[in-house]
C-alpha cells in the first residue's frame, strides 16, 4: 500500500480502472486512503459508485416495506446485498472525504441528509468526519440535522 501511495496518480488511476473488479476486501482497503493517491478518476470512480449504491439502497427501501429506521433491527433478514450496500455507503463517503476536498463538501452534505433521512449511522459518522477535517459554516446545519436524527448515540 505504501508503495502504491508512493505512485500517486498513476496508482490511483490503476485501482479506478480495476475497482469494479476487485472483492469487497480488496476494494476496503482503499477507501479510507483514496485522497493519498491525488487521482481524480480515482475521485469520480467513488463518487459515481457512491451515486449508484445510494440508488440501489433507496430501491430495496421501498420494495422492502419496512420503514428506513427500522431496517437495522432486522439485519439478520436482510439479504447480503442490503447489507453491503450500507457498508459501500459508508466507505464510498468516507473515501471521498479521504481528498479533503472543499468542492466535495455539497456533495458530502447531500449524502449525509439522506443517510440521516435513511437511518444510516455510518454514512452520517463518515460525513462528520469530513466536517471536522474541512470546516465550513453550511455543515453546520447537517451537523443539527443527524444530531436530531440519532439523539444519544455518540455522534458528535
Amino acid at each position: 500500500m505504501a508503495q502504491l501511495r508512493k505512485a500517486g496518480i498513476p496508482a490511483g488511476d490503476y485501482i479506478a480502472e480495476q475497482f469494479d473488479g476487485m472483492s469487497w476486501n480488496d476494494r476496503s482497503l482503499f477507501y479510507n486512503q483514496a485522497g493519498a493517491y491525488g487521482s481524480e478518476k480515482l475521485h469520480q470512480k467513488l463518487i459515481g459508485d457512491l451515486r449508484r449504491d445510494q440508488g440501489e439502497y433507496e430501491a430495496f427501501v421501498l420494495t422492502s416495506g419496512w420503514d428506513p429506521k427500522d431496517i437495522f433491527s432486522h439485519w439478520n433478514e436482510l439479504p447480503e446485498s442490503a447489507k453491503d450496500l450500507s457498508g459501500e455507503i459508508y466507505y464510498g463517503l468516507a473515501g471521498i472525504a479521504s481528498f479533503k476536498a472543499s468542492g466535495d463538501l455539497p456533495l458530502i452534505r447531500t449524502v449525509a441528509l439522506w443517510a440521516a433521512a435513511y437511518h444510516l449511522e455510518q454514512p452520517c459518522e463518515a460525513a462528520l468526519g469530513a466536517f471536522r477535517a474541512t470546516p465550513n459554516n453550511d455543515n453546520l446545519p447537517v451537523i443539527a440535522a443527524i444530531q436530531r436524527e440519532f439523539p444519544g448515540t455518540g455522534i458528535r
